[in-house]
């Protein structure tokens, strides 16, 4: 089972919402654990947000609320993160236009099945053509699905050899 949310007041989990364990935000900040669950405690009545785990215990506190409601401005929370990373928004808008290249090439090849579809309404009518329109239906998603997939295997070569320059240090994994 996830997450269960759980929030002080009545909002929902925050758009902007950058969601860290507390012993990564103790590594980050250089204190102890129980230093930042006091802190976490203390904030939940000023609108923290956390989200809790399936046995109740803190599984994630937003480290935006939680660095503003101790007085530190957002960009030096994010120059400071070590967690965190950011694509540049010019390579975000290139990979939708790769993503969406992909696709109307993969839809273009349609009008190119029409000969198929004539052939099944001729043979079996509607239950052909139904039954022709699933298999392409099929067709289409495993063409998108790997033209997606090297899309991203594109991207993710891209960002391991630098290419793709990133505003913070790239996500650590706890060991």
């Amino acid at each position: 089972m996830g997450p269960v949310d759980i929030f002080a007041g009545p909002e929902a989990r925050p758009l902007n919402a950058v969601m860290r364990s507390i012993a990564q935000i103790a590594a980050r900040d250089g204190v102890t654990k129980q230093a930042v669950s006091k802190n976490v405690r203390h904030l939940l009545d000023r609108g923290l947000y956390i989200e809790r785990s399936a046995r109740g215990d803190v599984g994630g506190v937003d480290v935006v609320s939680y660095d503003r409601l101790r007085g530190r401005k957002p960009v030096e929370t994010a120059r400071a993160s070590t967690f965190a990373s950011f694509v540049p928004m010019t390579a975000v808008a290139a990979a939708v236009r790769d993503v969406e290249d992909a696709a109307i090439t993969v839809i273009d090849r349609l009008p190119s099945r029409a000969k198929e579809l004539a052939a099944a309404a001729a043979a079996n009518g509607d239950h052909g053509v139904r039954e022709l329109l699933e298999k392409i239906a099929s067709d289409l998603r495993a063409d998108l699905g790997h033209a997606w997939r090297a899309l991203a295997g594109k991207g993710l070569a891209l960002a391991a050899a630098g290419s793709i320059a990133t505003d913070i240090a790239p996500v650590k994994s706890e060991s």
